[in-house]
This record gives C-alpha cells, sequence and structure tokens, in this order.
C-alpha cells in the first residue's frame, strides 16, 4: 500500500520537476495531475483492508494537496522540492527498499538533484 502511495507520488513529483516548469503548465495541468492522483489515492484507500486506520491520514494529506492546488506558481514549485526531498528521505532511511542498493542510491541522486535544481528556479 505504502509502494502505491509513493509511486503516486513519484510520479507526481517526477512529472512536475521534468516538464518545462512554464507557468502555464503549473497553472493549467496542475491541478489536473493533482486530481488524478488523489483520486488514485483514494480508490487505494478504499481497496484496503483497514480504511479505518487511512481516514486520518487521507484527510491531512488531500488538505495538503488541495492547498497547494490553489497555491500560486512559486508555491506549487516549492511543493515539489518539498516533495522531492521528502521522498529521497524516505529511500535513504527505508532499508526494506526492494530495489537493489545501486539502483535506491541512483534513484535518490537523481531525486535531490531535481529538488536542487527546482529550489534555483
Amino acid at each position: 500500500m505504502l509502494n502505491r502511495i509513493l509511486f503516486v507520488c513519484l510520479f507526481l513529483a517526477l512529472y512536475s520537476a521534468g516538464s518545462s516548469l512554464s507557468c502555464r503548465w503549473m497553472d493549467h495541468k496542475f491541478r489536473q495531475y493533482s486530481e488524478n492522483s488523489l483520486d488514485l489515492l483514494d480508490t487505494m484507500v478504499n481497496n484496503s483492508t483497514n480504511t479505518e486506520f487511512f481516514e486520518v491520514e487521507t484527510v491531512a494529506f488531500l488538505m495538503i494537496c488541495t492547498a497547494a492546488s490553489r497555491a500560486s506558481a512559486e508555491d506549487k514549485l516549492g511543493f515539489t522540492v518539498e516533495v522531492l526531498e521528502e521522498m529521497a528521505v524516505l529511500f535513504e532511511e527505508d532499508p526494506g527498499a526492494s530495489w537493489e542498493e545501486s539502483t535506491v542510491k541512483d534513484f535518490v541522486s537523481v531525486v535531490t538533484q531535481q529538488a536542487g535544481c527546482a529550489r534555483l528556479l
């Protein structure tokens, strides 16, 4: 379950960071992708076996994403940077990742580099 949520966040963050990061994209497409991601997360939560545990976390996550979708382009970029940094921390600290160690190191390196480049914008 956590892997799916991480994958959705990863997809959103990498796609956001990998795009041209133009203001037009941020204004028009960010909402579309965040809504699609939230729909996928909602589906995953509804399909879980213990929905009571996830309801509190889902509400907090939805509030964060809703606030991010209403924010300015600069704030959206900051949100993307924060997501990338948090993903890097998760992969560095989780010894149970199913990827090979070198793959995890490469992934963390790329995510950290993208967060650093996005911060410079």
